[in-house]
């Protein structure tokens, strides 16, 4: 049986980074998140993966609190009036062969980016994968990036900033996609500041 992927994917809008004037203007802050805010990641990650929030918490604050990962591993929180309204998480992934071919590279990945649904199309994704991009280009000159080829949002938002796919399949090394197929993206980080918006 297919897992119910109706809120994972927010509906598209053809122009979906269109500024709308009637858009509240916030004051977002970015930050690397700490051990004290994995309630708040927890939660807003139990609500949009249908999950339960405690087992979510929990999850999170072991991640949070596992030093050995700090080196491969990178979660930004936004925060607008002092609460969080959003996270992104970026790795470092081993080269992930797969049995259908659709192997993925090595190297650092933006890993997911969730806003609390009161918070979205403000520009707070954008902001969350800047800073990611950011942090990567510290540290490599590729970041790569997989989606579900039906999560429409989520691929216009990384190509606004150069991704470009680069592979697509059933399956990407582990990773499996429900109800469609993934895709594979690059970009090269040299001139970010230029791409971003």
């Amino acid at each position: 049986m297919d897992r119910d992927t109706s809120r994972l994917f927010e509906g598209f809008k053809e122009a979906p980074r269109d500024l709308d004037a009637s858009r509240p203007v916030l004051d977002v802050s970015i930050r690397p998140a700490c051990v004290s805010d994995a309630d708040c990641i927890g939660r807003i990650s139990a609500d949009r993966e249908g999950r339960d929030p405690d087992t979510e918490i929990a999850a999170v604050r072991r991640s949070l609190s596992d030093g050995n990962l700090v080196q491969s591993r990178m979660v930004l929180v936004a925060e607008v009036d002092g609460s969080i309204v959003g996270f992104g998480r970026a790795q470092y992934r081993d080269m992930q062969p797969s049995e259908s071919g659709g192997s993925l590279p090595e190297g650092w990945y933006l890993t997911g980016v969730v806003v609390d649904p009161r918070f979205r199309r403000m520009g707070i994704g954008s902001q969350l994968t800047a800073a990611r991009m950011r942090w990567i280009a510290e540290r490599g000159p590729v970041a790569y990036y997989f989606a579900n080829a039906r999560n429409r949002v989520s691929i216009a938002l990384h190509e606004s900033f150069g991704f470009v796919e680069v592979a697509r399949g059933p399956t990407l090394g582990s990773e499996s996609f429900a109800g469609g197929e993934g895709v594979l993206f690059r970009a090269k980080l040299s001139d970010l500041e230029r791409r971003a918006p």
